[in-house]
């Protein structure tokens, strides 16, 4: 018989600030303002450390996906065209 994951197991290991600003290629210090100003990716406070839920950095890269002006313009005149 096959044992349940607990949810504490299937939690991923949550990021320290440099793992993170690795992760997606930024300063520390650009998380750290983001931090003070309440933009950037959503992160937990456990005492005095900050962490990042991988999963909850994805969300945030994918919600950040533009599209260049350019791309933009083109897709818009096709769209008129027909």
């Amino acid at each position: 018989m096959m044992r349940r994951q607990t949810a504490i197991e299937k939690l991923e290991p949550l990021l320290t600030e440099s793992q993170t600003a690795e992760r997606i290629a930024i300063p520390v210090s650009t998380l750290r303002y983001w931090r003070s100003t309440g933009e950037g990716p959503n992160f937990v406070k456990i005492g005095k450390y900050v962490r990042y839920d991988p999963s909850t950095l994805e969300r945030f890269i994918q919600q950040n996906v533009r599209v260049s002006n350019a791309e933009a313009t083109v897709t818009e005149a096709m769209r008129h065209a027909r």
